[in-house]
């Protein structure tokens, strides 16, 4: 699938120092001082407590437990779902401490809002490589926020950057279908917006 409309440039490099914030631009550079003031660090992260990470296993297994019992099926075929389960929780918890919003049912008790924000107004997408990206696929709500989050190993987890659906869903992100699944959209990590601004 694809849209058909060019991809504005939604984070230009800093007309400072020519380059875009993922890149490390310094935090006190003017021009990019309404994204990432100077009192803030440049790269916005958060390490969950030993409590939180515990409580983000538990709720990964029993998603997992759940979606088996209910007898859903992975979008990738032969994929780890209890480690995706795992490693999506983990994500959202870490997306709410950094970001101060509510966790609305996270063990997905209730089913008729299944498909509601994870976090907030926030979708949020986890992923443990440093370079991986914000992936996306045609049945994800156009009007609404998705965040990569980076999983950085040792608790620490990276906001990398968010856009709305329809802004993701270009055709120079776009993957065609092979083994691995249906095709999606692959959004890199210095085409997103500033974590800092996140609505």
């Amino acid at each position: 699938m694809k849209t058909g409309w060019p991809r504005p440039d939604l984070h230009p490099p800093c007309a400072g120092c020519g380059r875009r914030w993922f890149y490390g631009h310094a935090a006190d550079c003017t021009t990019r001082a309404s994204y990432s003031p100077a009192s803030l660090p440049r790269v916005r992260e958060v390490t969950l407590s030993e409590a939180d990470e515990a409580w983000a296993l538990e709720i990964g297994r029993a998603r997992n437990e759940n979606a088996l019992r209910r007898g859903f099926k992975p979008i990738l075929p032969g994929s780890d779902t209890a480690a995706g389960d795992a490693l999506g929780a983990r994500g959202e918890l870490a997306a709410a401490r950094a970001y101060e919003l509510e966790w609305r049912d996270p063990y997905r008790h209730d089913v008729q809002h299944m498909h509601d924000p994870d976090v907030g107004d926030l979708d949020v997408r986890t992923v443990e490589r440093a370079a991986g990206t914000l992936n996306m696929r045609p049945r994800d709500v156009n009007d609404r926020v998705y965040l990569l989050v980076v999983a950085e190993g040792r608790r620490r987890y990276r906001m990398a950057g968010w856009l709305l659906g329809r802004e993701a869903k270009q055709d120079e992100f776009w993957r065609p279908a092979d083994a691995r699944g249906p095709g999606w959209w692959a959004v890199p990590q210095d085409a997103l917006r500033d974590p800092w601004s996140v609505p």
